[in-house]
């Protein structure tokens, strides 16, 4: 437990001096104001051409709720993959890796400490975009979505647990930073791919970004797809991190 609460020391210190704080804070917030703002202002600059067309449509919560969705989904797994898939890599690199062994440290500390101090920081700045989503719907909206909006967040938060995991297993087998950039990036496009596959979709990661908006325009949705869906990703996200463990400690005790 020492040595544990020694890594997490040593990954915030990380933090601190590389700035990644700042960035989450500052990115994850702005997602949230820029949202509800297009949501709000966007469709209501088109609300000529709907009527042109016979339509009138005046935006609300649920279109706010789901341009969050769309650029948290896009904007935060892409920088949450980016960010975090050279994580083991640069341990694997450098002498930290051997200095830590001779001090007995294991690989799943070293990799668990990864996991739990990077999640502490995306659920800080996810929970404070939250805040300022809210608010800038009571302003714009004046209104609140109730349990409906608690569902649609939850898994969108989900989704980017899971792109902290499957950063960190990247992390645990390239040999090289580029090659962990090329696969983080490459993962946003296949796994938007793969969950609009039928009978397969709804345990990939990707479909919670369905859930999330369906939810918000209550359109109907088979409560088990909700569970289906949830817990395939907590399944994933565990699976990633035991791979993570095991490959990291193969990978470098095997010099591969």
């Amino acid at each position: 437990m020492d040595n544990f609460k020694i890594l997490l020391k040593k990954n915030f210190l990380e933090f601190k001096r590389t700035k990644k704080w700042i960035v989450f804070l500052i990115v994850f917030p702005a997602i949230a104001i820029l949202s509800s703002v297009l949501a709000k202002v966007l469709l209501s600059a088109l609300a000529p051409i709907f009527e042109m067309m016979g339509l009138t449509y005046e935006p609300t919560i649920a279109d706010s709720y789901a341009q969050f969705v769309a650029n948290m989904a896009e904007t935060g797994y892409l920088l949450i993959a980016i960010m975090f898939s050279i994580t083991l890599v640069k341990e694997k690199s450098s002498s930290t890796y051997y200095v830590l062994k001779s001090n007995g440290v294991k690989e799943s500390e070293i990799v668990l400490s990864h996991f739990i101090s990077k999640l502490i920081l995306i659920t800080v700045s996810y929970l404070a975009s939250v805040v300022v989503f809210v608010i800038m719907n009571l302003i714009l909206f004046r209104s609140y979505t109730g349990y409906r909006g608690v569902v649609s967040l939850s898994f969108t938060y989900l989704l980017l647990v899971f792109a902290l995991c499957f950063s960190l297993f990247v992390s645990s087998f390239v040999n090289k930073k580029s090659h962990g950039y090329i696969i983080a990036i490459a993962s946003y496009f296949v796994f938007s791919i793969l969950y609009v596959i039928p009978k397969i979709d709804v345990f990939t990661p990707f479909y919670a970004l369905t859930l999330s908006n369906d939810i918000m325009y209550e359109y109907s949705h088979a409560v088990s797809d909700f569970v289906i869906n949830g817990a395939s990703l907590v399944v994933i996200c565990i699976g990633l991190i035991i791979g993570s463990i095991y490959l990291f400690k193969n990978k470098v005790d095997n010099g591969k």
